[in-house]
């Protein structure tokens, strides 16, 4: 497959390609570093076929992010299209390269918080200026019950956990109280959508690099601000470090404003989005990246009625 790309590509681009390694920082098999003949590094992935369309729009809206000075890799593109296909059809995209390394979940500095923050708010802040879309996906109560009532179901056998069950009861009773109206009246917009630790890089404090911006959806914004404060500043052993919470929210509002109306309706926003995948009678069986993803809509659901108040420091 990684052949007949890069034959694609030497046929199409005016460069040759030297050296292909995998991609250091991912288990996905489908993406790659490369080295030309110009001594340039470049990346590529090899993405799914039915999804060809999506793509599209979110490389071009990632091209215009790095137009606009945000850290993330310019996207190479003939004649507007980003997306290229081969004779067999695998279908790819192509782009600059970027320094640094990503860091594990839960370990990034009040430093490296604060300049992720202020990262995101100015991506936030050019994302706003762009055409509105088709909103993508909006908080629905039937949903949350659908899945529910699938996992209580599981969660009666004697394999189930006693506390497993406990949660899935509370989830129950939080998903009857929500105030779905409110939520779905939160400011929709452009959003990254996919920002977990493996997609953030940094060189020392600085973020130097964003990737995975094949899911960028026209949906909740803030939603993005939840699921960085929670992959940076919570620890599965500890729980939320609201210094680094502070500091990313610091960061943020250089570039964008936020009451801490909005920073509470993002967690509640997310947890409507992320609980139905993690909130399952076998969660304890499953890897730590998923118990972990269980945890953080733990303290979500816990701290539900008042993050306001333990957000505000």
């Amino acid at each position: 497959m990684i052949r007949e790309i890069v034959d694609h590509i030497q046929t199409n681009f005016s460069f040759s390609i030297e050296q292909i390694e995998p991609f250091p920082y991912s288990s996905s098999t489908r993406r790659w570093v490369v080295t030309t003949d110009q001594e340039n590094k470049l990346f590529i992935e090899n993405y799914h076929l039915n999804h060809i369309e999506s793509l599209k729009t979110a490389l071009k809206i990632q091209n215009q992010l790095n137009d606009a000075g945000v850290v993330c890799p310019q996207v190479y593109h003939q004649d507007d299209q980003f997306v290229f296909i081969t004779h067999s059809g695998y279908v790819y995209y192509l782009m600059s390269f970027w320094e640094g390394e990503p860091i594990e979940s839960g370990e990034a500095s009040w430093l490296q918080m604060y300049d992720l923050g202020r990262v995101i708010g100015y991506m936030h802040y050019v994302l706003a200026d762009l055409p509105s879309g088709r909103q993508d996906w909006t908080p629905s109560r039937l949903t949350l019950l659908h899945r529910w009532r699938t996992e209580w179901e599981k969660s009666q056998s004697e394999e189930t956990s006693i506390r497993i069950r406990f949660l899935l009861k509370r989830q129950r009773e939080l998903i009857d109280e929500i105030d779905m109206k409110l939520l779905q009246s939160c400011q929709s917009g452009w959003a990254h959508n996919n920002l977990r630790a493996e997609n953030i890089f940094y060189l020392g404090n600085l973020v130097s690099g964003m990737i995975g911006f094949d899911q960028v959806k026209y949906v909740y914004p803030h939603l993005d601000i939840a699921r960085m404060i929670l992959t940076g500043a919570f620890s599965m052993e500890s729980g939320m470090d609201l210094e680094k919470a502070a500091a990313f929210l610091a960061g943020y509002r250089l570039y964008r404003s936020l009451s801490l109306k909005q920073v509470a309706c993002a967690f509640q926003l997310l947890w409507c989005l992320e609980a139905p995948q993690c909130f399952t009678a076998d969660i304890e069986t499953k890897s730590i990246k998923e118990q972990r993803l269980f945890e953080e809509n733990c303290w979500i659901m816990e701290h539900w009625w008042d993050l306001e108040e333990v957000l505000d420091i």
